[in-house]
């Protein structure tokens, strides 16, 4: 769909504009509804091996997001 488009993804300089204004997206709409829950499960952490398990859930969480910039 992007590739006739003046952001095409196959020269470099452009993929890193669209994988900018990816992230920017993202950080705009997702992340302002996802703070409170963030904070209420970081607040949760008491063991080392829960917090193991909430930075996995995390990395978990963003591998499609960055995934889908490739």
């Amino acid at each position: 769909m992007i590739s006739g488009s003046p952001l095409d993804p196959a020269v470099p300089g452009r993929m890193i504009v669209n994988a900018f204004a990816a992230a920017l997206l993202f950080l705009l709409f997702s992340l302002p509804m996802r703070i409170p829950y963030l904070l209420e499960e970081g607040t949760a952490v008491g063991t080392r091996r829960e917090l193991f398990r909430f930075l996995g859930s995390l990395l978990l969480a963003l591998i499609p997001a960055l995934w889908s910039l490739t």
